[in-house]
């Protein structure tokens, strides 16, 4: 009589249960490649939520947020959308770290992990809308700044055109009258010799 082979379907269930993990992270990580470049928000908070980093990506995105104090709209546009984020980076590290997640079946953890990835594309948008605010901000700096530059431009040639007015009508205009007079005279007397009449 043959022995039934021992199968440990706890060891199996495990490894099932790190693949899918791994596939997720895996998951997680190409996703974040496609959210931009490398040095902007959006990709790092992505990148440290995909790694696990969770505290990483909650400090600086507030970090980030407290830092623009150049904007100072930015703090209160930007608000809840951070609020949004750190919620959703929370709900991620749950659903990835659930308890006796091993416990559940193969199906109810596919389930989690898409839920996980849910959260991660509206991560993503929220960060957008954050790097959005912070874009229209900048171009409504840069116009002002522009319409400063004008302003200030159309002033000094103003102020130009007025110096030279007054300079030429004060000690230039009448140089250019004497000039212009001593020039006619000399023009006037050199046709009548030329015709004698």
């Amino acid at each position: 009589m043959s022995e039934a082979p021992n199968i440990d379907y706890e060891a199996l269930e495990a490894e099932k249960s790190e693949e899918v993990r791994g596939d997720l992270t895996l998951q997680l990580k190409a996703k974040t490649n496609e959210a931009g470049r490398i040095d902007s928000l959006k990709r790092t908070i992505l990148s440290y939520v995909a790694s696990e980093s969770y505290d990483s990506a909650k400090e600086n995105l507030e970090g980030y947020i407290n830092f623009k104090t150049e904007f100072p709209l930015f703090q209160e546009r930007s608000q809840r959308y951070k609020e949004h984020c750190m919620d959703l980076i929370q709900a991620i590290q749950l659903k990835r770290n659930f308890p006796g997640i091993t416990s559940l079946s193969f199906a109810k953890q596919q389930e989690i992990h898409e839920s996980v990835i849910q959260h991660f594309e509206e991560l993503k948008m929220a960060l957008n809308s954050i790097q959005k605010i912070e874009r229209e901000l900048k171009l409504e700096d840069l116009r002002s700044t522009t319409w400063f530059l004008k302003t200030l431009n159309y002033s000094l040639l103003t102020v130009a055109t007025v110096g030279f007015l007054v300079a030429l009508k004060s000690g230039l205009g009448q140089s250019f009258y004497l000039v212009v007079d001593r020039l006619t005279d000399q023009i006037t007397t050199f046709l009548i010799e030329l015709f004698p009449f």
